[in-house]
Order: structure tokens, then sequence, then C-alpha cells
């Protein structure tokens, strides 16, 4: 079992100071818009809440392997930046799988970080007998150093899930 999303457990926290400089706003030199600057003469420090455990809102029981498709070119390069260890299956083969078929979801009204996000993911699970065939997928066993990374970027609910980030 793995946990996908977090949710603050507001009932046990602790306090910290935090130390800052105030800020203002002028006009920066270069592009002549407004731009954030710090005071560094004149420092404060504020008592925050940190929240100091988390409590899991969505679960999911991670698969021994996933089957990412090749021609997925930016999920393929993204594992392979993030040192995942996959492997081009290189010759036809019958495989009973479980796919999931996404049923509905939300996308935000406006952009974040450039892209639209998709959240409140409903998917429904299917089993089928599959043909894969040679050089269309990778394997990608779950049991390696990675393995956080890969479920949290394959499983289509997580937030950080390949599909939420579109």
């Amino acid at each position: 079992e793995f946990i996908l999303d977090w949710e603050e457990d507001k009932e046990h926290f602790d306090m910290l100071s935090f130390n800052g400089y105030d800020a203002y706003y002028d006009t920066s030199a270069v592009t002549g818009l407004p731009q954030l600057y710090y005071d560094q003469s004149k420092p404060w420090t504020k008592d925050i809440k940190h929240y100091n455990r988390l409590k899991a809102t969505k679960h999911v029981t991670a698969p021994k392997y996933y089957l990412l498709p090749a021609g997925w070119s930016n999920a393929v390069e993204l594992m392979k930046l993030n040192e995942v260890e996959m492997t081009m299956l290189e010759k036809d083969t019958l495989m009973d799988v479980v796919a999931y078929e996404i049923e509905d979801y939300k996308t935000s009204e406006t952009p974040y970080e450039g892209h639209y996000l998709h959240k409140n993911t409903q998917v429904a699970r299917q089993n089928w007998s599959k043909q894969i065939r040679a050089n269309e997928y990778y394997l990608i066993d779950v049991n390696q150093i990675k393995k956080r990374y890969i479920i949290e970027t394959l499983e289509p609910t997580g937030p950080d899930a390949l599909f939420a980030w579109n």
C-alpha cells in the first residue's frame, strides 16, 4: 500500500520561529516593472505553525510493474531524467494487465506553472489480457530506489501524476 495524497493533521503541530525581512516593491531598473525586494536592514521573527504529521487521504496498492508506452516521449524522458530503471520489451508478449480508464476529472480554470492541472480524477480499473508488441512499451519494475517517484507520477489519481500535470 502506498500513500498518494496528504492532508495536514491539524491536531499535531509545533511552533517554529521564522526569520525574514520586510518586503517591498520597487521599479526594476531592467524591466521597468514592479519587482519584489527585501530590506535586510529590517529583519523580523514570527512564530508559525509547523505541522509535523500528515495523514493519508488516498491509498493505492503499488503494482509490481508499470508498462509505459514508448510513444509517450515526454513521460519516457522524465523517467530517464530521474534515473528510473526501465527495460524495453524486445519481443511480443501476451500479458494480463490492470489498466485504468479515466472516468472523470476536473481541470483548473487558470494555469499553474504553465499547466491546467487536472484534479479529482476518478478511475475504473479494468483487467485485460493484452498482446504487447515488441519495442512499444517500457517495463518499469517498481522495486527500485525511485519507487516513490514512479508511483506518484504514474498513478493517475495522484496530485503529482503525469496526468494531473498533463
